[in-house]
């Protein structure tokens, strides 16, 4: 299990001010700088894309299947056909970060996506905050996060 005493502390640390806020440092993730640029670029050269079109494009570029995704993501698969089949289809604010979750995207990167849906994540929420702490620390599994968000009594991302 990714939450022990010594991360929760952490977690909680950041919570209470004394981490940082949102900061953009480099994110820990499993892919190299240089495609982590590759993928900002991306993204900033798609903007008139819909979240929709740009999740798919994400998932392509990551060589993933949609089931993969779907599956990490806890989406129900009629719902991730409705993303596939609809480019405007707007996906729910729960979904869209279970599937930045996914998609194991740094924060800068969920957030670009997540504006894609109309959606932020912000500074003034605990639950928005354990999600952006999550991403910046590679914890991308949704029940982990879940975890997480349970133990300090906050709403769950269903």
């Amino acid at each position: 299990m990714v939450w022990t005493e010594e991360r929760f502390a952490d977690l909680v640390s950041f919570l209470e001010g004394k981490g940082s806020v949102f900061h953009m440092s480099p994110p820990r993730q499993r892919i190299a700088a240089n495609a982590e640029q590759d993928i900002l670029d991306y993204i900033e050269e798609s903007e008139e894309l819909t979240f929709s079109q740009t999740l798919l494009r994400l998932i392509d570029g990551r060589g993933l299947t949609d089931v993969e995704v779907y599956k990490a993501a806890k989406v129900d698969r009629r719902v991730f056909s409705k993303l596939r089949s609809n480019d405007d289809y707007q996906p729910s604010r729960s979904t869209a970060i279970r599937l930045c979750l996914a998609l194991s995207l740094p924060p800068l990167e969920a957030m670009m996506l997540l504006e894609k849906a109309g959606l932020c994540l912000s500074p003034s929420s605990k639950e928005d905050l354990v999600v952006y702490y999550c991403l910046e620390h590679g914890i991308f599994d949704v029940n982990d996060v879940n975890e997480a968000l349970s133990r300090l009594g906050l709403k769950t991302l269903n």
